[in-house]
């Protein structure tokens, strides 16, 4: 919510000069800008406002998640059994061999990366 309202308020004050500074660019008097400056800071905050909760609730389902329900969805994942989603990419013969790492990997070292020549 903290969020929404932030952005809705620079949002808002960004309109508002824009509308004064155009006011004043064309000698409008000072309360003719004023008055637009007030109306569109409150018309476009409030346009600002009611779009991200039209997106959140109805186009964009991820645009409502917050960092906490992320947070819990990656722990349970990791929580799960070997035999479940998480275990399903590792094959069941990969043993390791010397140094305690799978058939196929080798980690990297200093001596077997690639060095790219400049020019």
């Amino acid at each position: 919510m903290k969020i929404k309202l932030g952005a809705s308020l620079a949002i808002g004050f960004v309109a508002a000069m824009t509308a004064l500074i155009a006011g004043m660019m064309t000698d409008a008097r000072m309360e003719t800008a004023a008055m637009r400056a007030v109306k569109c800071f409150f018309l476009s905050g409030i346009m600002v406002l009611a779009v991200s909760f039209l997106l959140e609730r109805f186009v964009l389902k991820f645009f409502a998640k917050s960092a906490e329900d992320d947070d819990e969805e990656e722990a349970e994942e990791s929580n799960e059994p070997e035999g479940g989603k998480a275990g399903a990419d590792v094959p069941k013969s990969a043993e390791p061999n010397e140094g305690g790492t799978p058939e196929g990997f080798m980690p990297l070292g200093a001596d077997n990366l690639r060095r790219v020549s400049t020019q």
